[in-house]
């Protein structure tokens, strides 16, 4: 293409190039990927590493269209850039191959097996909201997953029957159901065991929150127990309160700031925990401490308290993790190591709680389940503490042992 004496066809072919990248750039950006795969919000990694290749591209881009010394300028600005988006692509290959859990797995997902169908939706934090400090679910239906309109994952108040008697199971994801369906939770399986037993006029209430703690199950109770109508309550608790004691004793700038997310970030630091591993978290005397007076014997205290002003009929059951399980099999062995390495000492801290728990806990009303898993001939761990559908189903029959007293 000439106009007046001047060939146009470099300019044009530069436009061009520099309309592709331009698109690609939109492409790979944090709007981009949330119109492709229909997220309504992005991690923080994926956000990273997209604002980072679209920045890189979007530069290359405007380098193709500039003039003269200004084009060059760009090139040098490309070149210092140039490490942002290895550094990317590294993180994304990291990502692809699970390069953290191949150096000390921690998670192993393959053991849910509703894992490969689960909703996008539930892996988004717009599935939540805040009210009054509580943490609450969108209404939402789909996938055999439901959660109402007053933000819980379980079925909507309505009038009692005649001698109905209901119960709450409170917790934090392990009782909420990471990655299984309704029917597959703790509190389900809790109610389909009760009427194999002729409980017929027993309803179960799931009151699981992700990330709670026993402070939050029992504001949960508060703000619920009218509408809901609630006889009896079981708090399927403690991991949350452990694991947040053991992150004020170890913080973690990483984890602050987000880039503990990073897939590089977190395979660096499990393969300085293989290779160079820490000390315990406490020496003895501070052990002797938290088993007279932790924030979770502390909780447990407090709902009890309450359980007593509302006669509710309460219990307090301290829930299983994978350092608890007596043999673990499969890819349990794998993941109790990595597990061992990366929380250097949190097995120690969950038993200095567990037992300052146990022993403020009203007596015939606290209980440590943390053999509950024991007898199950498979791998039943995904993680530190959610276990899969067959792990829920041997817990809730434990908990049927300790409901059942309870129910007139």
């Amino acid at each position: 293409m000439r106009g007046a004496g001047f060939d146009l066809s470099p300019w044009v072919a530069r436009c061009g190039n520099a309309g592709i990248l331009a698109a690609i750039a939109l492409g790979v950006s944090p709007l981009g990927i949330k119109l492709l795969t229909g997220r309504e919000d992005l991690t923080f990694r994926v956000t990273l590493i997209s604002l980072a290749l679209c920045a890189f591209l979007a530069l290359v881009a405007a380098a193709a269209v500039a003039p003269g010394r200004v084009r060059w300028f760009m090139f040098y600005l490309i070149a210092v850039a140039l490490p942002v988006p290895i550094l990317a692509g590294l993180e994304v290959a990291a990502i692809a191959t699970d390069l953290a859990d191949r150096i000390a797995p921690i998670e192993d997902s393959s053991v849910y097996a509703a894992r490969k169908s689960w909703p996008a939706h539930f892996m988004s934090d717009a599935r939540t909201y805040d009210v009054d400090g509580l943490r609450l679910y969108r209404p939402w239906q789909g996938d055999g997953i439901a959660t109402n309109e007053l933000g819980l994952r379980t079925e909507s108040p309505r009038p009692k029957r005649p001698g109905e008697w209901r119960i709450a199971v409170t917790g934090g994801s392990a009782i909420w159901g990471t990655y299984v369906r309704d029917v597959d939770t703790i509190p389900a399986q809790l109610a389909r065991a009760l009427g194999e037993r002729g409980y017929k006029n027993v309803t179960v209430y799931n009151f699981g929150i992700e990330g709670a703690g026993l402070a939050s199950e029992l504001a949960l109770l508060e703000r619920f127990r009218d509408a809901y109508a609630l006889d009896q309550v079981t708090f399927y608790t403690g991991f949350n309160d452990v694991l947040g004691r053991y992150f004020t004793l170890r913080p973690s700038r990483t984890i602050r700031t987000g880039l503990g997310s990073l897939e590089l970030v977190k395979a660096a630091s499990r393969l300085t925990a293989r290779l160079w591993p820490s000390r315990p978290v406490m020496d003895a005397e501070s052990r002797a401490h938290i088993r007279h007076s932790n924030g979770l014997g502390d909780a447990i205290i407090a709902a009890s308290h309450y359980c007593g002003a509302q006669r509710l009929r309460c219990d307090f059951v301290l829930q299983p993790w994978l350092l608890s399980r007596a043999r673990p099999l499969g890819s349990e062995i794998a993941l109790r190591r990595g597990v061992t390495a990366t929380f250097p000492g949190l097995a120690q801290l969950r038993e200095d709680m567990h037992a300052g728990a146990l022993a403020v806990g009203p007596a015939g009303h606290t209980y440590d389940l943390g053999d509950a898993l024991d007898d199950v001939a498979v791998p039943v761990f995904g993680d530190m503490v959610h276990v899969n559908e067959l792990g829920n189903k041997a817990i809730a029959q434990r908990l049927v042992g300790i409901a059942r007293p309870e129910i007139p």
